[in-house]
């Protein structure tokens, strides 16, 4: 049961980060109202054309949707998906938040990130590169991870921890320590495969 909901976990949200391109395109989702460079309230029902109230490259101060969002920018964001290419301030997701960069707090059941520099908050979170935080079950990125089971994080502590510079749980793998799988602390001791 538990490897069936890790695997699902996993493949989810790689599924989704490995569309960033095609999801967080806000450029091609119009709205009802088009040219406009900023919204203050942005409304939107899906991810289909005219299906929110402003076009999606439009930067916006609050953005809420009631299906879905697809957004250049906003401060605050809610929707059930929620996808934007900049989160300023706090992008809500409930079930799954995409974003390439992430300054301030991304909170979904799944979380993906290109670049986070703020705080990720989920059941999975995934960053492909940059400095941040993950509080998760699964973490998978570069970042400070706190989390059931970390992977490839500079500081890790977690239950179950893997390929991380510094780590801290129960159990801890690091391919380039001089003994790999160690309990409760490993690092990173230069060791090359």
């Amino acid at each position: 049961m538990k490897k069936t909901f890790l695997f699902i976990l996993l493949a989810t949200t790689l599924n989704l980060f490995a569309h960033f391109p095609v999801i967080v395109d806000s450029d091609k989702s119009k709205g009802v109202i088009s040219d406009v460079d900023f919204a203050p309230l942005q409304v939107g029902v899906g991810f289909f054309d005219k299906w929110q109230l402003y076009d999606g490259n439009a930067h916006s101060f609050v953005s809420v949707g009631i299906l879905g969002l697809m957004q250049k920018s906003a401060v605050t964001s809610f929707a059930p998906i929620n996808m934007l290419k900049k989160n300023y301030f706090l992008q809500c997701g409930f079930l799954a938040s995409a974003t390439e960069e992430n300054y301030f707090f991304s909170f979904a059941l799944f979380n993906a990130t290109h670049k986070n520099y703020g705080l990720q908050l989920g059941a999975g979170n995934i960053s492909a590169s940059d400095w941040g935080i993950q509080v998760g079950l699964v973490n998978w990125g570069p970042q400070i991870q706190i989390g059931a089971y970390n992977i490839d994080g500079q500081i890790q502590i977690g239950i179950l921890n893997s390929r991380g510079k510094i780590q801290i749980g129960l159990l801890n793998y690091n391919r380039n320590s001089y003994i790999p799988w160690l309990p409760f602390i490993n690092w990173d001791m230069g060791k090359k495969e």
